[in-house]
């Protein structure tokens, strides 16, 4: 049925066609063979797609540029690169997936060599975190985000568990350990404040790591993987 609908929109060959959610009725498998299709079809006939979807994944594999929108009003429009690496908003940084997030206030900013500053936000029970991007006055509200899949685990006695502008440290405990077939989703709750933390590994490699639920590790995350939020 998506098919068909499909050619009939591409019969008359239009130079823009309009896709509204057109793989969510679709299964796992037959939703990703369409994808491929999709592009397919784009890259034959020259067209421009406009596709609206809720599937993060999808329009990450199927978009040249993106446009992320809360209640009417634009909040992001990026490559898929820049926008899965540099989310602009704490909407954005969420809505894209399973970013770790911590608010608190800016308390000092040292610019670094790539143009942007390396910031470092007091984040109330924790502590000192440094992140990247272009610095805000002194005492604005601010957060930082990390993916879940820039963390390292260490145990949770490791020396140097101190933050610093270099790389950040907070223990938490692991409460929750999900297999999603090549990633495993581990939920932790960061031990000072109780917040919920997401880690994301390769199957194998945490398989082989000998973690346990119930266990306190310090999550280590390097200042420059850290995105810097204003808002």
């Amino acid at each position: 049925q998506q098919r068909i609908a499909l050619a009939r929109a591409l019969v008359n060959r239009p130079r823009v066609l309009m896709l509204d959610e057109p793989l969510s009725a679709l299964d796992e498998n037959l939703r990703v063979r369409m994808r491929s299709e999709l592009r397919k079809i784009q890259k034959q006939f020259g067209l421009t797609f406009i596709q609206v979807t809720h599937h993060v994944e999808e329009a990450f594999a199927l978009s040249d540029q993106i446009v992320v929108m809360d209640h009417g009003h634009i909040d992001q429009v990026a490559n898929p690169t820049d926008l899965f690496n540099r989310p602009a908003s704490r909407f954005v940084a969420k809505f894209i997936g399973d970013n770790n997030l911590f608010e608190g206030k800016v308390v000092g900013a040292v610019a670094d060599s790539n143009g942007l500053d390396v910031i470092e936000l007091d984040i109330p029970g924790i502590g000192s975190l440094f992140c990247q991007g272009q610095a805000l006055p002194i005492g604005s509200p601010a957060a930082c985000s990390i993916r879940p899949d820039l963390l390292t685990l260490l145990p949770a006695d490791s020396a140097d568990a101190t933050p610093s502008p270099q790389a950040n440290h907070i223990i938490a405990r692991i409460v929750d350990v999900e297999l999603t077939g090549y990633v495993t989703r581990v939920g932790l709750l960061a031990e000072a404040t109780g917040q919920e933390l997401l880690y994301k590994a390769r199957t194998l490699d945490w398989s082989q790591a000998g973690w346990q639920e119930g266990q306190l590790v310090t999550l280590r995350w390097s200042a420059h993987d850290g995105v810097f939020l204003p808002e």
